[in-house]
């Protein structure tokens, strides 16, 4: 039977909403305050006198990524910390009898990647992976061999390789259409089907999946979409947005077990990707156990994980607000391990499903601006409650309409709470006006983007927004000239953040065209957004992002030094060596 775990989904729960008195039994976390230590800046930083390092990396290129943006031959580590930078000949009054010492051979190196925003509580193995598939008939036959495999009656998921939230995408069909209901149901009458589309925002069923929801011509949108057929009025299995959780509810729940083995799975993937400390978004109490489960044994090391959880703007507003004064712990809430960040609220849906929220019609559908999903008055009691208890607020924001009712929602509670240092995010950011980055300047907010969209989801892009819209498409550049601080993160598509360092500097998509030139930043600016500035919007600055001494042990070597090699290579580069808190966790250097 296939499974569904414990998902953190990118658009909203993977699972019924929760009564409020269950949250009680997150006070039972045991988690364990964050240890800081100030960095220091001399050329080779002196170390305290506590005994040899456990381990030296040496003859390589460290970029090292600190304030003075220094790059050096060796560094060395002991327990759990960097405690020395600097050149190879240096490092030799800190070796002892059990220091083990790398030869680098001329390696990169950099320090481990901060995702500021991904989904990473995993996938059943299980799943369809139905992300290369290139027609609607490559489809169904896949769903079709599934079956023959399936016993009658369990249910048949495609999803993404590391994550729930991707699929299929009907810009690399042939067919370049939707799937539906009709296309599903020969080939799987005895199942019921469910497969996300690309980025998440969408999802198809056959018809036995739709009985099962209770999903029928008479079913109405909520604030997401039932498609239905213009003739006939029957739902043609597509569910945009918050629809999408008519069918959520009727799934079966996975074991704790296999929960647990898909966390692990998504972490390793994330170690072995370079990525050492991730922003989980859209997490339920549930989550939260899961992942004090996976690092309570310490014989194991994990991806550093920051939970965001997912406020319930689909309640009516009092319950939302309900939901927030007694969830028991708020951002900042852990250890260097695991992590309460901030709160996720969703305020447009997503292009590949036509529910990013513009202020101009969709060039596609010249009667259609997108989908919010709130309503205004909630959106503001929401952040303004979540800001005046301590909330870091997280806004999904596609479309430029959303962020500035986003903007408008921040500067209110601001102005109610008289609160400062927040570092409340607005994520995704696919188009925003000069005026509204000045507002976000004003306001403290730091930007989050995934350009790695660029390349993966170009195409929709390139057929939803007009030309104005795609020369100043995820504006990187511009955010950084308007003094914005910016973010960088993955969300799935795909998850490898060296495609988000190559598509910040090219710019292009899957096939080649360009999209927003003018936005484009140096490979230094990527490298630095995907590691101090991430680091920063987590509030992990202190710990993270840099490598110099009193900082966190966290650092991957690449095989090819990203600086220099050919731009198309950018996206190639492979990770050698992952260390995470001063232990190899990943290694093909030897």
């Amino acid at each position: 039977m296939s499974c569904w775990g414990s998902l953190g989904p990118g658009v909203r729960s993977s699972r019924p909403p929760v009564i409020p008195r269950v949250l009680v039994g997150l006070f039972l976390l045991s988690f364990v305050g964050t240890v800081s230590a100030p960095p220091s800046g001399s050329p080779m930083d002196e170390d305290s006198g506590l005994g040899a390092a456990d381990l030296i990396l040496q003859n390589g290129r460290i970029l090292t990524l600190d304030d003075s943006d220094r790059t050096v031959e060796a560094v060395a580590i002991r327990n759990n910390r960097f405690v020395a930078v600097g050149a190879t000949s240096a490092m030799q009054e800190f070796a002892g009898e059990n220091t083990r010492i790398v030869d680098l051979g001329g390696h990169t190196v950099l320090p481990g990647l901060v995702d500021a925003h991904s989904h990473t509580t995993g996938v059943s193995p299980d799943y369809l992976d139905l992300t290369e598939a290139r027609s609607v008939a490559e489809i169904a036959s896949a769903v079709e061999q599934k079956a023959g495999q399936t016993p009658a009656g369990d249910w048949i998921i495609g999803a993404g390789p590391f994550m729930f939230w991707r699929g299929w995408d009907e810009q690399r069909l042939k067919e370049k259409r939707l799937l539906t209901r009709w296309d599903l149901d020969p080939v799987s009458p005895n199942h019921p089907v469910l497969l996300i589309k690309e980025a998440g925002h969408a999802l198809v069923l056959n018809s036995y999946a739709l009985k099962l929801a209770g999903i029928n011509k008479e079913t109405p949108d909520h604030s997401g979409q039932v498609v239905k057929d213009k003739n006939t009025g029957e739902p043609t299995g597509i569910l945009l947005e918050s629809a999408m959780n008519l069918v959520f509810q009727a799934l079966p729940s996975s074991t704790p077990e296999d929960q647990l083995e898909a966390a692990k799975h998504a972490s390793d993937q994330l170690l072995r990707m370079g990525t050492t400390t991730v922003a989980n978004m859209s997490v339920g109490p549930q989550d939260v156990r899961l992942f004090q489960e996976l690092y309570s044994d310490t014989s194991e090391v994990h991806v550093s994980t920051v939970l965001c959880p997912l406020a319930p703007t689909t309640l009516p507003m009092e319950e939302a607000l309900e939901f927030l004064r007694r969830w028991p712990v708020m951002t900042g809430f852990g250890d260097s391990n695991l992590k309460i960040g901030s709160l996720k609220v969703f305020v447009d849906g997503g292009i590949t499903g036509r529910a990013a929220w513009f202020r101009k019609p969709y060039k596609d559908r010249p009667d259609f601006y997108g989908i919010p999903q709130l309503e205004e008055e909630t959106l503001f009691e929401v952040v303004r409650l979540a800001d005046q208890l301590g909330w870091q607020v997280h806004l999904h924001v596609c479309g430029d309409a959303a962020v500035d009712l986003a903007l408008r929602a921040l500067e209110a509670a601001q102005e109610a709470n008289g609160t400062t240092g927040r570092r409340h995010i607005l994520t995704h950011l696919y188009v925003v006006s000069p005026a509204m980055m000045e507002r976000m300047r004003r306001l403290g907010v730091v930007a989050v983007l995934q350009p790695n969209f660029v390349h993966s989801l170009g195409k929709h892009m390139e057929k939803a927004l007009d030309a104005d819209q795609l020369e100043h498409l995820i504006p990187f550049r511009s955010l950084l000239e308007a003094g914005v601080l910016v973010a960088l993160s993955a969300d799935g598509l795909p998850q490898n953040p060296m495609y988000g360092i190559y598509a910040a500097v090219a710019r292009s998509s899957e096939d080649g065209a360009i999209l927003g030139k003018a936005e484009t930043v140096t490979r230094k600016e990527a490298i630095r957004a995907y590691t101090r500035t991430s680091a920063y919007a987590l509030f992990e600055e202190e710990n993270r992002g840099s490598i110099e001494p009193g900082k966190l042990a966290d650092l991957i070597v690449l095989d090819r030094d990203i600086l220099t090699v050919p731009v198309e290579e950018i996206k190639d580069t492979q990770v050698h060596m992952t260390i995470k808190h001063g232990k190899v966790v990943f290694n093909q250097l030897d």
